[in-house]
C-alpha cells in the first residue's frame, strides 16, 4: 500500500513539472501604439494639417503699400461738384465727379494695361467695401503713358456712400485687382457727396 502511493505521489511531481515546461507565448502590450491609434491624426478625414505660424525673423522687409502720390483737389463748374486725387484734372489717379442729371456719383480711374471695354472697381473701407461697375472711355483724349480711363456711376443714395461719409483714414481702390491705389478720406471727396445729394432731384 505504502509503495503504491510513492509511485502516486512521484507521478504527480513529473506531470506539475511537465505543465510548468509549456507555459503560453504572450506578445507584450504595445501601449505606445494602443494609445496612438486612441489619439485622431490631425489627417484623419482629409483634414489639413496643423500647421503653426512661423514669425518673420527680424528685419523682413513687409510688402509694401499701395501707391498714394498726389492730393486732393476740388472743383466746380456747370457740370457739378468733382474731387480729383492726383496732380490734374487729366492726369488724375482718381476723380468722383457728381451727376445730377442721372443721381448718381462717377467714379473714374485710368489704366495702362486693361484692354477690355468693361472693368469692376473695387472700393475699400475699413467700415465695408463695394464695386462699380465701369466702362472704357473713346473721348480721343491723349493722356500720360497712353493710359485708358473708365468711368462708372454709382446712385446717390448707395448704402455705401453714407458708410463713406463716416469714415476716416484710407479708401482702397484697384481696377480689377490691378493698378491697387490707396487714398485718404478728406473732405474734398465727402463735400462731393454732399453737395451731389442737396441738389438731388426728386
Amino acid at each position: 500500500m505504502a509503495t503504491a502511493l510513492l509511485m502516486l505521489c512521484a507521478a504527480c511531481s513529473s506531470s506539475d513539472k511537465g505543465a510548468d515546461n509549456t507555459t503560453d507565448t504572450v506578445e507584450p502590450l504595445n501601449v505606445v501604439g494602443a494609445a496612438a491609434k486612441s489619439v485622431r491624426s490631425p489627417n484623419d478625414d482629409n483634414e489639413p494639417p496643423l500647421v503653426k505660424p512661423t514669425p518673420a525673423p527680424p528685419g523682413t522687409a513687409m510688402p509694401p503699400l499701395p501707391p498714394r502720390e498726389g492730393h486732393w483737389s476740388f472743383q466746380e463748374d456747370s457740370n457739378g461738384a468733382v474731387a480729383l486725387f492726383g496732380s490734374g484734372s487729366d492726369d488724375a489717379s482718381l476723380s468722383v465727379r457728381c451727376d445730377r442729371a442721372d443721381n448718381a456719383l462717377t467714379f473714374s480711374r485710368p489704366d495702362e494695361e486693361a484692354t477690355a471695354p468693361v472693368e469692376i472697381l473695387n472700393l475699400s473701407l475699413p467700415a465695408g467695401s463695394t464695386l462699380v461697375r465701369v466702362f472704357r472711355e473713346d473721348d480721343g483724349k491723349e493722356r500720360s503713358g497712353g493710359s485708358a480711363r473708365y468711368s462708372g456711376k454709382m446712385p446717390l443714395r448707395a448704402p455705401w456712400l453714407s458708410i463713406l461719409m463716416q469714415s476716416s483714414g484710407t479708401l482702397e481702390t484697384d481696377l480689377g485687382g490691378r493698378v491697387p491705389l490707396s487714398v485718404p478720406v478728406e473732405d474734398a471727396l465727402k463735400q462731393v457727396v454732399a453737395r451731389c445729394r442737396d441738389g438731388e432731384r426728386e
